[in-house]
């Protein structure tokens, strides 16, 4: 296991932005110079907006200038290199196993137990797979590692308990009647407001109209929606359909809707209405709540909730902490004795050119003098009796080495 190295990057020591800086045209073909530069025999790379993660098999872990060479290699623009690999957190060995547990899990998630992380691993675990740069040992990881996360997410109360935002905002209007004829307005078509239209469809609302900036996100994202309307952001104020539930997210846009467009979208309505502001800072004017009949919902408000939520969630660490603690001991053992199959695996090659050396050359006279039968039944025996002294041996030292372990 000494070959496993990984370098992890994430929000605890640096800042989001400065994460967005390190890879921001990250491609196939950098990969490609990494692996040849440094002799990675293995790589996987994981890349999300509060973390960096690379895990590699190689004989020798990157030392500081090798890191350095390393992400000037991966962006020629990188800024404060030796900042970065400063704050690098490295590992090696078995602590290369527990890290991507833990990562895998939640455990070392901005938000404790959040399960998009398990969701974002496997992806990239199957796009490194795909483009070859996974070998034997980063699959046995991954392929054990992968469902054990889940299994800890499910098995705990690592998981349980809504933290999201955007779940809890959404979870406001879940149980509204006659959702099918209620119009929803959405402003904005980040993640955001992609994961609040999730909730939109689950939930039955089917008249969604969606304004962004760029017309081509809203478009796509109008194809979730059943009827959902696309349009341009610059054409907010001729909306004239009226809303009873305003969704908004747009990236800097404070106090957007203020009370001159909010009165144009109401359009003469005074009918109840919802707003659910996921923007920070708002976009929806916070003063609106005076002049208007509406229930206004923003990160603000559901922030203490969500916190409340966090706390019962990590009350379940210790019981993921002895789950993680069980894994690495059993993938050590999984480990090694995918290490010994592979000792073996040139046994029967081996074994099948003795045979071939016995027949053609050693015993050839004899066998010559045999007739058709005698010398298929030796050839048979021969067979025979090469599996026999594969298997058995094989099958000997496992059961000593790993005792009962399970297949």
């Amino acid at each position: 296991m000494q070959a496993f190295h990984a370098i992890s990057i994430s929000h605890k020591k640096i800042s989001l932005h400065q994460i967005g800086a390190i890879m921001p045209n990250f491609s196939n073909e950098t990969i490609n110079v990494l692996i040849e530069k440094f002799g990675f025999q293995e790589f996987f790379f994981l890349n999300t907006c509060n973390r960096i993660l690379f895990i590699y098999i190689a004989n020798n872990q990157l030392s500081k200038n090798e890191l350095r060479t390393f992400f000037e290699t991966l962006n020629p623009f990188i800024e404060n290199v030796s900042d970065l690999v400063d704050k690098c957190n490295l590992y090696k060995g078995e602590k290369v196993v527990d890290h991507l547990f833990r990562v895998a899990s939640g455990l070392n998630s901005m938000v404790v137990g959040e399960h998009e992380i398990l969701g974002q691993v496997k992806k990239a675990y199957n796009h490194c797979r795909e483009q070859k740069y996974i070998g034997d040992n980063l699959r046995l990881l991954f392929e054990y590692a992968i469902p054990y996360a889940k299994r800890i997410y499910h098995q705990t109360g690592i998981g349980r308990h809504t933290v999201s935002v955007v779940a809890l905002a959404m979870s406001q209007i879940k149980n509204i009647e006659h959702k099918s004829t209620k119009k929803v307005l959405i402003l904005g078509a980040g993640e955001s407001i992609q994961k609040a239209v999730k909730f939109l469809v689950k939930f039955g609302y089917q008249n969604i109209s969606i304004y962004n900036r760029t017309l081509s996100k809203a478009e796509e994202l109008c194809k979730s929606c059943g009827n959902g309307k696309a349009n341009s952001l610059d054409n907010i104020e001729q909306h004239k359909e009226g809303f009873d539930i305003l969704i908004s997210c747009l990236d800097f846009k404070a106090n957007f809707v203020n009370k001159e467009l909010y009165t144009k979208l109401l359009n003469k309505d005074e009918s109840p209405k919802v707003v659910i502001d996921l923007a920070v800072p708002n976009n929806v004017s916070i003063d609106l709540k005076q002049h208007f009949n509406l229930r206004y919902i923003d990160v603000e408000s559901l922030r203490e909730q969500a916190n409340a939520n966090i706390e019962k969630r990590k009350l379940s660490l210790s019981d993921a902490e002895a789950m993680i603690e069980e894994q690495k001991t059993e993938f050590a053992l999984i480990l090694k004795k995918r290490k010994l199959e592979r000792a073996f695996s040139e046994i029967p090659l081996k074994m099948k050119e003795v045979k071939a050396h016995a027949i053609e050359t050693v015993f050839e006279k004899e066998l010559t003098q045999t007739d058709e039968a005698t010398r298929a039944l030796i050839e048979k025996m021969l067979t025979y009796v090469e599996k026999k002294y594969i298997s058995i041996p094989m099958k000997m030292t496992k059961d000593a080495v790993f005792g009962k372990l399970k297949k």
